[in-house]
Formats: structure tokens, sequence, C-alpha cells
């Protein structure tokens, strides 16, 4: 994980530029600094609740090349949905073959509002989906944890 010392400004505030901050840290400092320290594979994968579910959004439609996988918990809280929304309603409308890997999941018992509008996202997004790309909305129960397990099939 990466700590922020205010995770709704960094990871969700846009209209301000934090968010491009946070992604500008993840692609100057942060990928070259663990591939030249580490082992890694040619392949990110970004998991985010609430926050970091917009960080992780903004992230895939904005530096699309940031991370080829993206698992989105319980997002669209906040201020950003309608702008999210038109950048979400541009950017899938005219990418015509988008290899990438994309689960939100919402819990049922969210804020109304949220539900919604996570439900109109992915309307736009399985209408509009381009070549390649994978996505998957899950609209369940509770889980009772903060960041919930996410399903995986072998």
């Amino acid at each position: 994980g990466v700590a922020s010392a205010e995770r709704y400004r960094d990871y969700s505030s846009i209209s301000d530029g934090f968010i491009d901050n946070t992604a500008r840290f993840f692609i100057d400092e942060l990928f070259p600094f663990i591939n030249s320290n580490y082992r890694t594979l040619n392949y990110r994968i970004v998991i985010g609740p609430q926050a970091g579910a917009v960080f992780s959004f903004y992230s895939l439609i904005n530096h699309p090349d940031l991370f080829h996988a993206y698992i989105l918990e319980n997002p669209f809280v906040g201020q950003n949905r309608e702008l999210l929304f038109n950048m979400a309603d541009e950017f899938f409308n005219k990418n015509l073959t988008f290899n990438r890997f994309l689960l939100i999941k919402e819990e049922n018992n969210n804020n109304p509002l949220n539900v919604e509008t996570v439900s109109k996202f992915a309307e736009l997004i399985k209408t509009r989906a381009p070549h390649n790309f994978r996505f998957y909305f899950t609209l369940g129960e509770p889980s009772g944890y903060f960041v919930p397990p996410v399903p995986v099939k072998e």
C-alpha cells in the first residue's frame, strides 16, 4: 500500500490537481524506485477502496498505461461524480481497443446516490467497452470488511 497524509485530498481531489500530483509521484518516483530495486514484471494491479477507487478510475481514463488491472471497491464517493462521468464518457467514446481489466464492486447498503452513480458508470462502460477490455461489475451484500475480499477464479 501507499500511505498518504491526506488520502481524500491526494487520491480523489481532481479539480485542484492533487490527484495529478499523486499520479506523477507514481510515474516519476514510485515505479522507477521499485523497478530499480526489486525484480518486477511489466504488469501492475491497483486495488482501491473509496478515495483509492477514485484515484484508480481516474488513472484508468487519464493515465491508461499506469496500471494493467483495476479493482475498485465502493467508488465514486465525494464531489467528483459528474467530472469523472464526463471524463469516462469521453474516454470510452474514443478507445476502440484497450487491453485492461476493471472490476468494480459496490455494496448495496451504501448511500443510494453512490449505488446509483456506480450503476450509471457500469452501464456506460458496458455499452462502450473497447475491444479486449474486460469489465466486471458486482452490486452485492455488505462484506463487513473495509476492503472486501476479491473473488478470484482459477
